[in-house]
């Protein structure tokens, strides 16, 4: 764990996540709508907690004074207290909660387009090598950019509306740290993971998607795929060269604070004699399964998404658009190129076979995962969204607050 990071501060975390969904009684001032005064409740109520917390915080013992119960528990008195207090206010919040931060959003731009079924002739391989089409029916989700311009424009008015989201971005760790990393994946928790994990709902419930949320004692997992925001490197113009891409897997259940996955990923194909494929920016649900018949790994909901090749004329499918390793044997960094046919769509991390099986496929097996939504955003966008947060005096978490 970070150096001074408290078990309270995730729990703190959790609960800011789900204020910008809460609503209070109207204000009396007649001419506000009624969205605004609910925005502006939750304002309050953030302050209040946030007030009572730090009051709390200063009542800290000085070290050494810990009892021995705490020292067999782990945690320090203060701590304990700021957990149980902490767990109260929040379930007290979850009581007055009215209208919530995805139906503010759905006020504004409407609510996400249904998931469809879109049958696509796909080829297939069989064992002796015969080569056929057969129809295969795909869930996708359309979505919306936020470079276009009236969306930009309503996301931008709605951030605007009574300081929203900003209470929270104003308790972002400066920086975000991951508490494990290796050469393709961090590990974030408590507070950090929190973050990133209220950030990547923010995006895509503002491009239109929807965000899995726990079923009971089911962990939820949802994923979003940053094109163009380098592992090392940060945020920069996306090209298909490099595995230049990150991919944010957020994992969350009802009782307990978030865990992110980060990983160095390509959403690019590497085969550019037939064209770069793209998956297109929809919503799509990945599902476990076999890539290459034989290594774990993640399939789409039918084997495909619709996409587009690069230098081809026209739409194309790209057969068997899977999440799997990069099958290298040496580590990859920025720098390094990817290699001719590792992929023709599919979205490859940037990891040996056991490394990537270890790092993501046991990860969410061991959590009961066995699927996730996914989307897909494009450098530009997440440049738009920090522009519009940085007019609120805030910064995008993933663009600039991430240490790398």
């Amino acid at each position: 764990m970070r150096p001074g990071a408290c078990l309270y501060l995730a729990t703190l975390a959790a609960l800011l996540l789900l204020l910008p969904a809460c609503a209070t009684a109207p204000k009396p001032e007649a001419k506000q709508a009624p969205e605004k005064k609910a925005l502006s409740g939750a304002s309050s109520r953030i302050a209040g907690i946030l007030r009572e917390m730090s009051e709390v915080r200063k009542a800290q013992p000085p070290e050494g004074e810990a009892n021995a119960d705490a020292a067999a528990s782990g945690q320090s008195p203060l701590e304990q207290r700021l957990n149980r207090r902490a767990q109260a206010l929040a379930k007290a919040v979850s009581r007055e909660m009215g209208v919530d931060f995805e139906t503010r959003v759905y006020q504004m731009f409407g609510a996400p387009e249904p998931l469809k079924d879109e049958t696509v002739m796909l080829e297939s391989v069989d064992d002796k090598g015969n080569v056929s089409e057969v129809p295969v029916v795909v869930q996708t989700r359309q979505l919306r950019s936020l470079t276009d311009k009236a969306v930009a424009m309503k996301a931008m008015r709605l951030a605007g509306e009574e300081e929203f989201a900003t209470e929270f971005y104003k308790e972002v760790p400066e920086p975000v740290q991951a508490e494990t990393a290796s050469a393709f994946r961090r590990v974030y928790e408590e507070v950090d993971a929190q973050a990133i994990a209220m950030e990547a709902r923010l995006i895509v419930m503002l491009k239109g998607g929807e965000w899995a949320g726990p079923e009971g004692k089911k962990p939820a997992a949802n994923a979003i795929a940053v094109r163009g925001l380098d592992f090392e490197k940060g945020l920069k113009q996306n090209w298909n060269k490099t595995y230049d891409d990150t991919m944010y897997l957020v994992l969350e259940t009802a009782s307990g604070p978030a865990e992110v996955f980060e990983y160095r990923m390509t959403t690019e194909s590497s085969s550019e004699s037939k064209g770069v494929g793209r998956l297109e920016s929809k919503q799509v649900t990945y599902v476990r399964g076999k890539h290459r018949g034989t290594d774990p790994g993640y399939r789409l909901k039918g084997n495909a998404a619709p996409g587009t090749r690069v230098g081809i004329k026209g739409e194309q499918q790209i057969t068997g658009a899977n999440i799997h390793s990069a099958y290298s044997k040496r580590p990859i960094d920025s720098e390094t190129p990817l290699q001719p046919n590792v992929s023709l769509g599919c979205q490859v991390v940037a990891a040996s076979k056991q490394d990537f099986e270890k790092a993501l496929v046991q990860t969410l097996d061991q959590r009961g995962v066995k699927q996730f939504l996914y989307t897909i955003v494009d450098d530009a966008e997440l440049a738009e969204f920090n522009k519009i947060l940085e007019s609120q005096g805030v910064k995008s978490v993933l663009a600039s607050a991430v240490s790398r």
